[in-house]
């Protein structure tokens, strides 16, 4: 190896070190033995001494190894891990260090923009959920379709709001249509005048895909998902199978 590549492979191997001795600043006394912790069980999963860090990126906590293959046949071995998983992201086999380096840039970059996309989504998120009553409005009728060896479909009326983005909801029977079934199952709409139990709260989720997709509107009872239920262009809902045991 030359004095050059040497020297080069020294500096980055220092900055990383630098880098990551920062990020380990950061961490609480507790943390840092966790994380400690997990270093160390990464070196015992099967990849020996894992050595010299080669590049650190505190965007996602990925830290990379680049040394000489376990058996001397003059490759090198690229390690990569990230966040708290024990287990590495990659584990491959290159012909020399500088083409293991320039791979690890390159999932750097996937998992650093994937991060991005992420955060814009979440703020894009909050921006919807602030003009939630733009999507939803009173009286609006809110589902849930879920079970096993049946189908049971749940409705639920919005009846109010707190602040910007909570929903204020109680749930409503359904008028059953007759002719549209079999033995064990049918179709139903929402009655809204049949109020069951109490109001109640939930906090409301509101996603868009993209600006090309319609804007969503949830929220999360017993476990399950009630999306919200739009009118036909006669006002009227469509119908929703459901079932019962044989």
């Amino acid at each position: 190896m030359s004095d050059l590549i040497e020297n080069t492979q020294q500096a980055e191997h220092e900055e990383a070190q630098a880098s990551f001795n920062e990020f380990k600043a950061t961490l609480t006394e507790k943390q840092l033995e966790a994380y400690e912790t997990l270093m160390i069980k990464r070196g015992y999963n099967g990849y020996g001494k894992l050595g010299k860090i080669t590049k650190f990126f505190p965007e996602f906590k990925g830290v990379v190894y680049v040394k000489k293959a376990p058996y001397d046949d003059g490759r090198y071995v690229l390690l990569a891990f990230s966040g708290k998983r024990s287990d590495a992201d990659i584990y491959k086999l290159f012909n020399n260090p500088e083409t293991a380096r320039d791979y690890a840039d390159q999932w750097a970059a996937g998992k650093i923009n994937t991060l991005k996309e992420q955060e814009a989504q979440k703020e894009k998120q909050k921006s919807l959920t602030k003009r939630l009553k733009e999507f939803v409005k009173i009286d609006d009728v809110f589902y849930t379709s879920w079970g096993y060896e049946q189908t049971n479909v749940d409705y639920y009326k919005v009846v109010g709001f707190r602040g910007q983005s909570t929903l204020l909801l109680q749930q409503i029977g359904a008028h059953r249509l007759d002719g549209n079934g079999t033995i064990s199952s049918a179709e139903k709409t929402p009655d809204l005048d049949h109020l069951i139990g109490e109001v109640f709260e939930k906090k409301a989720k509101v996603s868009q895909y993209s600006d090309d997709h319609p804007v969503l509107v949830r929220f999360t009872i017993d476990h399950q998902s009630a999306s919200l239920k739009h009118k036909e262009a006669d006002g009227s809902y469509r119908p929703d199978y459901y079932s019962w045991g044989y």
